[in-house]
């Protein structure tokens, strides 16, 4: 997961969740479920609990969240840990 922000998007939310698997997640349950990383059809709506009850997992064991916002120090980070965008 990315959790840096894009030039003038605005202030962000990430929420991170972590889920004990009851069983192996396989490439046959990902492609029915999957969402494009490059386009945003799909992702309006998506609802975290949807996601784990269709992969089959129960509650959540633990979460963060933090807030992210572009800033003119963002292109020395990208910079310095050799991220180019992709």
């Amino acid at each position: 997961m990315n959790g840096l922000t894009f030039c003038v998007a605005g202030l962000h939310r990430f929420a991170l969740v972590v889920y004990k698997q009851a069983s192996q997640v396989t490439d046959a349950k990902i492609t029915q479920i999957f969402v494009s990383k490059t386009e945003r059809k799909g992702r309006q709506g998506r609802k975290t609990r949807q996601f784990a009850e269709q992969m089959g997992w129960g509650q959540p064991v633990a979460g963060n969240f933090f807030q992210a916002e572009w800033d003119e120090a963002v292109p020395a980070i990208y910079k310095q840990i050799g991220y180019d965008g992709e």
